[in-house]
């Protein structure tokens, strides 16, 4: 977890802001630091009602109160978005409605039900793919690319495909690109583009997707995450 990128001095009237974990605080214990405070209820109740109204939504009273009531286990921002992406989807008539505790068991939720809604080996392929990138990311293309050289996915593609165009995906050089867009609108809202060595690519926009991620599908342990 090195800090070698910081320059070591600035230009007259320059300062970097850095966000960084608890552990990384002696490595700055020269710079001046500021404890950023757990999100209040109160501010975590506007938000949430905020990104409600931006996609014309509502819950119900109990359905609040669940997304609230497990928010105050931990108090962090990343778990009311993720509560949000999940609750998002709740009608009114919804009753199971009930949320983990923990932002680890919010992350596998959610990926537990991306298995069942497509293929669980291409979820865990994408994912793991990603991850083993050189920044925990891939470009577009690349994804598209390296998925059709697993020939198990490769093979997944052309039995999902009609038997009338099956040979017509025989010397794809990527997979089709309506398979790759279901799934990726469905993590849309956890992923962001980060330039890398000006190439874009796509990666995981907090670092608890890629320290639960990579424990879940065995990659690697928290010290290895950066």
């Amino acid at each position: 977890k090195a800090l070698y990128w910081l320059p070591p001095e600035l230009n007259e009237h320059s300062k970097v802001v850095v966000s960084a974990l608890p552990e990384m605080e002696a490595q700055l214990n020269d710079q001046t630091i500021s404890h950023l405070p757990v999100l209040p209820v109160e501010d975590a109740e506007q938000i949430l009602e905020r990104w409600l109204t931006s996609i014309q939504r509502k819950l119900t009273p109990d359905q609040q109160q669940e997304v609230i009531n497990k928010f105050r286990h931990t108090a962090l921002p990343i778990f009311l978005k993720l509560s949000f992406e999940r609750a998002k989807h709740w009608h009114s008539y919804t009753t199971d409605f009930t949320l983990q505790e923990s932002v680890e068991g919010i992350i596998n939720n959610f990926i537990d039900l991306l298995e069942e809604e497509h293929s669980a080996k291409m979820v865990q392929d994408v994912i793991c793919f990603m991850l083993c990138g050189r920044y925990k990311g891939l470009a577009e293309n690349e994804i598209l690319e390296v998925l059709i050289f697993n020939q198990e996915d490769k093979k997944a593609f052309i039995e999902m495909t009609h038997p009338d165009h099956q040979d017509e995906l025989l010397d794809m050089t990527q997979i089709p690109i309506v398979f790759w867009s279901r799934l990726f609108l469905d993590l849309e809202p956890f992923l962001t583009e980060r330039d890398a060595d000006g190439v874009p690519i796509i990666t995981f926009f907090h670092r608890q997707f890629n320290e639960v991620l990579g424990k879940r599908y065995g990659l690697f342990d928290e010290t290895e995450v950066d």
